[in-house]
């Protein structure tokens, strides 16, 4: 987590494209590691910093049954999950590189 004059800074040095997304915790406590965004892809990691050539995924809203539908789509897909920490963002972006981008 940043601070205010962090951001500003951080932005002020920022290579072009970047993404910058601020929002209010509002489920699951504060957690570093599950800093969104996340990149769209399989392994869908939890690095705090990095670039992509690809897909990010960031929102403003909560997946309430992300748990049993990731699950789902492990069973019946016979897919692979990541490990580590999880939330509704990185299930999302995992999500996104399994179903979405496949078309």
């Amino acid at each position: 987590m940043i601070d205010l004059k962090e951001a500003q800074e951080l932005i002020a040095k920022a290579p072009l494209p970047f993404v910058c997304h601020f929002r209010i915790q509002t489920v699951g406590g504060k957690k570093a590691g599950l800093c969104h965004p996340f990149p769209v892809h399989d392994d869908v990691t939890l690095a705090l910093k990095g670039e992509t050539e690809g897909f990010v995924l960031f929102h403003n809203g909560h997946w309430g049954q992300w748990r049993s539908s990731v699950m789902e789509a492990v069973f019946k897909g016979q897919l692979k999950l990541p490990k580590g920490k999880w939330s509704d963002s990185r299930a999302m972006a995992w999500s996104a590189a399994q179903f979405v981008l496949q078309f």
